[in-house]
């Protein structure tokens, strides 16, 4: 079941107003999605660009509408970015967008290639300049996808319930017991976690009955605080969600805010992080064979934004750059495949206005003034 997103119509017409190539784009707020029954002005949507356009006050949420607007205008466009109600895709084609900005800022020429796959497997951009041509297909991972979506979605549900209230509210993963019978200690197993959440329909069927619970204690007269509880055995885990300051709202839509509260995740060292991001999910991204799926006389390359992990600045340390270097030379053959270059870089506003490369591998064909340029030009 898709996310839904409360948005006032007024105020996306607002931000709209001063963004006419993506409103050109978008069409009318007012017709979009359906009616609030909690508030009259008000409007429900599941696609993720409205959760942006409503919250456009906050100044990274400001900056990627800034980002999309001049791509837009310079002739990229990502339908997928504007229709999709996905978490998981909404963030790749987010990536997407700001490596796109970055190359045309710099004078390359950019095309989505995305938008015309249809059925099929294809790259995500094509990057051109004179001399070359370089299909790229864009990968965004977190460290532990389930996890991370989990906690994400479970924050934008609660956030935007469909219920005349104003509340803080504060959600909690954490361990139900802290030794097991024998006495010994039990910690949170993140992996563990992220695989029993791994696809949408995994994660709602384990949040649905807690968000059950919370709309039928917010039914009938206010009450200062309401706590849902959810416990998982199996999994040592105990899902907690308590609203506090709980108030008849006024606005035209909710006022909300919230936290997560997770259990310590220490004790996980950047390498061996590294190695099994490479080992496991790069290779078979690799193995998915999109960047190599365009014919003719191209360049293919795979770009990683890590923006997502947990270690980024380790790669700016010798000892732990030293480290990702020889898990890509010992565990990413590319002779094998067919890609020539795979990129590991920071794109957003963390990577300032530019594209931030941080390390790379290539195949020693890869010509020296096409990777110089690449590099170079957006700011490294």
């Amino acid at each position: 079941m898709a996310i839904e997103f409360i948005y006032d119509p007024e105020y996306v017409v607002e931000v709209l107003n001063r963004h006419p190539a993506l409103s050109q784009k978008l069409g009318r707020p007012e017709q979009e999605g359906r009616k609030s029954g909690s508030f009259p002005n008000a409007r429900i949507t599941g696609r993720q660009i409205y959760r942006i356009l409503s919250n456009a006050n906050y100044p990274h949420l400001t900056h990627l509408l800034r980002t999309l607007e001049y791509c837009l205008s310079n002739g990229w466009d990502q339908p997928a970015l504007l229709r999709t109600s996905g978490g998981m895709e909404f963030e790749s084609t987010v990536s997407e967008l700001y490596l796109a900005e970055a190359f045309l800022r710099n004078g390359f020429t950019v095309h989505c290639l995305d938008k015309n796959r249809g059925a099929n497997r294809v790259p995500d951009m094509c990057v051109q300049a004179d001399g070359f041509s370089l299909v790229v297909e864009v990968y965004s991972p977190r460290d532990w996808d389930g996890l991370n979506r989990f906690e994400d979605e479970l924050r934008l549900r609660v956030l935007h319930l469909d219920a005349p209230w104003d509340f803080s509210f504060e959600i909690g993963l954490l361990p139900m017991t802290a030794c097991d019978p024998s006495g010994r200690q039990q910690l949170f197993d993140p992996w563990q976690f992220s695989k029993a959440a791994d696809e949408p329909d995994k994660r709602f069927r384990k949040m649905e009955p807690i968000l059950n619970r919370i709309n039928e204690g917010l039914m009938g007269p206010a009450k200062p605080q309401l706590e849902a509880q959810l416990p998982d055995e199996a999994l040592n885990v105990l899902v907690t969600v308590r609203l506090e300051n709980i108030q008849r709202s006024r606005g035209h839509i909710p006022s909300r805010s919230g936290s997560v509260r997770l259990p310590t995740l220490t004790g996980h060292a950047p390498e061996g992080m590294f190695e099994g991001l490479v080992t496991r999910r790069i290779r078979e991204k690799l193995g998915k064979g999109q960047a190599q799926s365009l014919s003719g006389s191209h360049l293919r390359a795979l770009i990683v934004d890590v923006s997502g992990l947990g270690y980024v600045d380790e790669f700016g340390h010798p000892w732990y750059r030293e480290k990702f270097r020889h898990t890509l030379n010992e565990h990413l053959d590319l002779a094998g495949i067919n890609i020539d270059l795979v990129l590991f870089c920071l794109v957003g506003p963390r990577a300032g206005p530019r594209m931030r490369p941080l390390l790379d591998s290539h195949k020693s064909s890869f010509p020296d003034s096409v990777l110089d340029r690449l590099l170079s030009s957006v700011g490294c």
